[in-house]
C-alpha cells in the first residue's frame, strides 16, 4: 500500500493498495511527492523453513521539496512509523530509483543470514551482493493482519506459540548485566552527559545481551571499539550525532547491527527470531546500518551523516548549475 499527504501536508491519505507485483507499486511513485510504502515478501530461510513472511516499510522524501517542508516532515516520523509497525526492514530514500524488488530482497537476505556473497555498494547506497541466489519471493502491497497476528515469519513480529518444526518463535531476552546496560542507554540518551556518545553491546550466547563498552567521539571511536572487541558474536551499537537543520542543531541516533560472516548459522537464527525485541532496546533511533565488517564495508562518517540528512530532510542532493 502507498500513503501520501493531502495538500495541507498534515493529513495522510491512501494513494493505492493491492495485490499486484512490487514493481507495479514502485511504478506509481513520483519524484515530486512524499510517499510511505508498506509491503510484504515471502522468503525461504533454508530447506526446512520456507515461505516466511517479512514486512517492509519505506519513506520517500524527494529532493525537490523545500528544506522547510522536509524539516516539518521529520517531526511526523515517529507517528507515521508507528502506524505501520511492526515491520522487519525500513528504507529511507530520496528518489523512486532508490527502491526496487532487488534492493529489498537483498536486504532481507542479509538480515536473515541467507546471503553469503561478496558485498558491493549500489547506486541507492544500499549494500547488496554482486550475485544473488535464486529464491522464491512474492510481494503484496496489502496489509495482512492475520499474518501479523500469527507471526508469519519471525524477526521483528512478536508472537506466541511454536513454529511448525517445533522451535519456539518467541524467546525472552536476558542480560549478563542489566544494570550496566540500562546505565549505558541512559547515558547516551542524556543531554547532560556529554561524555557518552556511543554504546556497544553484543549477542554472544543464545538470548543473552551483554553490555560491552560506552564512550565518546564519533564513528571512528566506535569503529575502533568494535574492532578491539571483535569475536564470534553479533554486535549492536547506538551512536549519537548532531544534524544541522537550518540554524538548529538537532540530536539524532544511529543504530548499527554488526553481523560477521563467520557467525554460526545457529546463532544467526536465534538472533534473527529476536530481532524485534533487540531493536526495541535501542529505540528510538532515526536511521540504521547493517554491516558484516565495520572496517571492510567502507562505511565512514560522511555515509552516516548523509543517511541521517536524507531521513531528516537536511541533506540536499541537488547539484547546482555551474
Amino acid at each position: 500500500m502507498l500513503v501520501t499527504y493531502k495538500d495541507d501536508a498534515t493529513t495522510l491519505t491512501l494513494k493505492t493498495k493491492g495485490t499486484s507485483s512490487f514493481s507495479d507499486m514502485c511504478s506509481k511513485l513520483t519524484d515530486d511527492e512524499v510517499f510511505y510504502g508498506f509491503f510484504r515478501i515471502e522468503e525461504n530461510f533454508d530447506e526446512k523453513v520456507k515461505n516466511t513472511v517479512k514486512f517492509g516499510f519505506f519513506q520517500l522524501v524527494c529532493d525537490k521539496l523545500p528544506a522547510s517542508f522536509k524539516g516539518k516532515l521529520s517531526t511526523h516520523r515517529g507517528f507515521v512509523t508507528g502506524i505501520f509497525n511492526p515491520f522487519h526492514e525500513e528504507f529511507l530514500i530520496s528518489s523512486k530509483v532508490d527502491i526496487s524488488e532487488e534492493i529489498v530482497r537483498n536486504r532481507i537476505r542479509r538480515t536473515i543470514g541467507t546471503d553469503t556473497s561478496i558485498l558491493t555498494k549500489s547506486a541507492a547506497d544500499e549494500w547488496i551482493p554482486r550475485e544473488t541466489a535464486t529464491t522464491t519471493s512474492s510481494f503484496s502491497s496489502s496489509h495482512n493482519s492475520n499474518a501479523l497476528k500469527k507471526g508469519g515469519g519471525g524477526g521483528g513480529v512478536k508472537s506466541k506459540g511454536k513454529m511448525k518444526n517445533g522451535r519456539r518463535q518467541k524467546r525472552r531476552l536476558k542480560f549478563s548485566d542489566k544494570e550496566k546496560f540500562d546505565s549505558m542507554i541512559n547515558a547516551v540518551r542524556s543531554d547532560a552527559d556529554s561524555s557518552t556518545t556511543w554504546i556497544l553491546a553484543q549477542y554472544i550466547a543464545k538470548s543473552t545481551i551483554t553490555p560491552v563498552l560506552s564512550g565518546n567521539g564519533g564513528w571512528k571511536n566506535l569503529q575502533n571499539a568494535i574492532k578491539e572487541t571483535k569475536n564470534k558474536c553479533i554486535s549492536f551499537a547506538l551512536l549519537r550525532v548532531l544534524d544541522q537543520i537550518d540554524n538548529s542543531s538537532t540530536i539524532k541516533f544511529v543504530y548499527f547491527k554488526i553481523q560477521p560472516k563467520n557467525i554460526s548459522p545457529m546463532l544467526k537464527g536465534f538472533c534473527n527470531t529476536q530481532k524485534g525485541a533487540i531493536d526495541s532496546l535501542f529505540q528510538p533511533y532515526h536511521v540504521d546500518f547493517f554491516l558484516n565488517d565495520p572496517t571492510e564495508d567502507g562505511v565512514n562518517e560522511k555515509d552516516i551523516m548523509d543517511k541521517v540528512g536524507c531521513a531528516s530532510g537536511s541533506k540536499s542532493h541537488v547539484v547546482p548549475n555551474t
